[in-house]
């Protein structure tokens, strides 16, 4: 599998993505809103994961990173859903 000139354009725009969400977690956080800055950690965690995706190559590493970004849905569907 060959690393493309799009796949790492892609990939950097979802780790600028990631990092407005982390930027928006803090300021949740800062204002004491914690259903709401877990929600944005989860969402920077699984915008993280598939942004590395496209760039791995072994079939195991990819399975582990989808199970990242699966946790990271997890995560910010309890806090969006509960609210606590």
């Amino acid at each position: 599998m060959k690393v493309k000139r799009l796949d790492v354009i892609i990939s950097a725009a979802f780790l600028a993505v990631m990092i407005l969400d982390l930027l928006q977690a803090t300021g949740y956080y800062n204002q004491g809103d914690l259903s709401n800055f877990w929600a944005e950690i989860g969402s920077a965690i699984t915008i993280g994961a598939l942004g590395v995706l496209s760039l791995v190559e072994r079939e195991d590493l990819r399975k582990v990173i989808l199970i990242v970004a699966i946790v990271g849905i997890v995560i910010s569907g309890r806090y969006l859903l509960l609210g606590t």
